[in-house]
């Protein structure tokens, strides 16, 4: 026997035998030997129509999204009056009143107040003054505007979940509106998952990933003034005023900031709520401190077992958000074999950086994610070409890799509108029911059944040959699938279906090429030979034309249709592989190791 045709035949049953084992978590899980794991653990996974899984219930809290809105006006409105040499008092810029969801502000001059009128609602058309008392002006959006705000939070939060999921490689999620309009509820419907998977979900989905570049004001008299006015702060809070130097200059800037008392607690759970404790009295304190033009920033500060928070006094406009960044990485530092996140910015904002980094030299800026500082770097020198990192902090390597990967998620999803709060949080079974997977299951079955039956009679050993490849497909698609984490739905299940019909269909092309040669008068060999070969052209042109339709529905498709679409795509080639591979081997072993002079077929 040919050498070549020895070594093909050992490689395509080493791969087929790989593959079969490939499925055996699928259908036994638990019941395989711990050392079954080098071979592979991974499970085909059912969607929820299939098996159920997990239902969360969020509110979008809206009104986040509306002061959020109002924030960004009255900083418009501040620098729309300045362009317009109409001063603002200091202590009563436009800010936003959060009680009644309103923008207030105070001009030093009385006799320009209709000016300071006429270009504050020039700002944005959606705004409506609500009173005006001299040089004192409130003003708000209109209903329309706050309804509209409301409803696309919802609808941008729906998008962003999604996206977020999407980017995690879990299939067949269900990321709806919950409620009435106005509830402002969003269901999440996750299939099964393990419950380690679940609980790093649910972190991701919940997170706003509001990142901000924020500049330190470590020049002005503030932190004084505060510290003056608050001389003895509550027990655990401590007022420190320390320096740090510039090392390209050698100066001495000062450093001054409130932090809470040292948490030493090896027990991580324990120190995590000890945090939080901490973190809430120090926030109360520091409440409503800060001038109008400033924040608050919280820092983490961590050294094994010890941690403790510390304050910085930020500028609160806010520079640069997460709104510009083009590029996520999560990266590990070949110097310090440290993982960080690489974040690359759009033109825009490359300009906007190189403008903040140049105006800021040699003074701190705040990398702050949720209200949280990350970090705060010197700025050395202007920055230019549009980068920036996210260090990680403290905690082992491992959690700084699942660190890194989170946040390289979250940011390239994008952040949320507003807050997310959790409601319900509960299990669902199977969507179809029991009795329908089980009827689902039995027509496959009888379908398959029927289809091997016919293909076994009419063309005889070369049909139990087709049938050996059919069944080898459907063990290839449960593999390829486990391999690639997809999910299986009932529309998956249609897929397989449609791919043993679409096998059958390849098989009997060939066939009837090789009977169409065998009438010609050509030898088993021959008509192997070329009834393969006029085969293949038709059975390409189908099923490429097929993968081309799979890819679309996945493309502009979502849920049901792209589990249809995956199955039919990874069927198909698997398909192609089966019925002109692995059938063409059993015949030439046949005619060419068998030597038998009379096919049957």
């Amino acid at each position: 026997m040919d050498k070549n045709f020895k070594f093909k035949a050992i490689l395509i049953a080493i791969f087929s035998i790989y593959l079969i084992l490939y499925t055996l978590p699928t259908f036994f899980g638990d019941k395989l030997p711990t050392w079954y794991k080098h071979i592979s653990e991974n499970k085909l996974k059912l969607g929820l129509d299939l098996k159920g899984g997990l239902s969360l219930v969020y509110r979008v809290e809206v009104e986040d999204a509306i002061l959020s809105k109002l924030d960004m006006i009255a900083d418009d409105i501040n620098t729309r009056l300045e362009k317009n040499e109409i001063k603002i008092k200091k202590e009563q810029i436009a800010h936003v009143v959060e009680e009644d969801n309103s923008i207030e502000f105070e001009i030093e001059d009385a006799t320009k107040a209709d000016s300071a009128k006429e270009f504050a609602l020039s700002v944005n058309s959606a705004l409506v003054l609500k009173s005006n008392e001299g040089a004192k002006f409130k003003l708000a959006l209109n209903e329309k505007e706050v309804r509209s705000i409301k409803k696309d939070a919802v609808s941008k939060a729906i998008d962003t979940i999604r996206r977020r999921i999407n980017s995690m490689g879990i299939g067949e999620q269900e990321v709806v509106r919950f409620g009435d309009e106005e509830m402002y509820s969003i269901e999440v419907r996750l299939p099964g998952l393990k419950e380690a998977d679940f609980q790093n979900t649910k972190e991701i989905i919940s997170k706003t990933a509001q990142l901000e570049f924020k500049v330190v004001d470590d020049d002005s008299d503030i932190m004084d003034k505060i510290n003056e006015a608050n001389p003895t702060p509550p027990e655990g809070i401590t007022y420190v005023a320390s320096a740090y130097s510039v090392e390209k200059t050698g100066e001495s800037v000062p450093d001054k900031f409130y932090k809470t008392a040292e948490i030493v607690e090896a027990d991580p759970v324990k120190r995590k709520e000890a945090l939080q404790k901490s973190r809430k009295a120090l926030e109360e304190f520091v409440k409503d401190k800060a001038p109008l033009t400033h924040k608050f920033g919280f820092e983490i500060n961590e050294k094994g077992t010890t941690s403790f928070y510390r304050t910085y006094l930020l500028k609160k406009k806010t520079v640069l958000t997460g709104e510009y960044i083009s590029e996520v990485g999560a990266l590990i530092d070949n110097r310090t074999n440290d993982p960080y996140v690489s974040l690359s910015f759009t033109t825009i904002g490359a300009e906007i950086f190189e403008k903040l980094t140049e105006e800021n030299k040699h003074r701190r800026m705040a990398i702050v994610l949720d209200d949280m500082v990350d970090s705060a770097p010197i700025i050395q020198d202007k920055i230019s070409g549009g980068r920036a990192s996210i260090t990680l902090g403290a905690g082992s390597y491992k959690e700084k890799v699942q660190k890194a990967e989170m946040l390289k998620v979250l940011l390239k999803a994008g952040s949320l509108p507003a807050s997310l709060t959790k409601g319900e949080e509960r299990r669902v079974g199977a969507t179809l029911g029991d009795e329908a997977i089980r009827t689902s299951a039995i027509a496959m079955g009888i379908g398959a059944a029927l289809v091997l039956l016919f293909m076994g009679i009419y063309y005889r050993r070369a049909g139990w040959i087709a049938n050996l490849a059919l069944t080898l497909n459907i063990a290839f698609i449960i593999a390829i699938m486990s391999f690639l984490g997809a999910t299986m739905t009932l529309p998956g299940i249609a897929g397989i279906v449609l791919c043993i019909g679409m096998g059958v269909d390849a098989n009997i092309i060939i066939y009837e090429r090789m009977r169409e040669e065998i009438l010609a008068g050509r030898p088993p060999v021959s008509a192997v030979k070329y009834g393969y070969e006029k085969a293949f052209s038709a059975i390409l042109d189908s099923n490429v034309t097929t993968i081309i339709a799979g890819l679309i529905l996945y493309k502009f498709g979502s849920g049901p249709v792209q589990g249809f679409a995956v199955t039919l795509v990874v069927g198909i080639l698997a398909n192609m592989f089966t019925a002109i591979v692995i059938s063409r081997m059993f015949f030439e072993y046949a005619v060419i190791g068998k030597k038998v002079e009379k096919l049957s077929i």
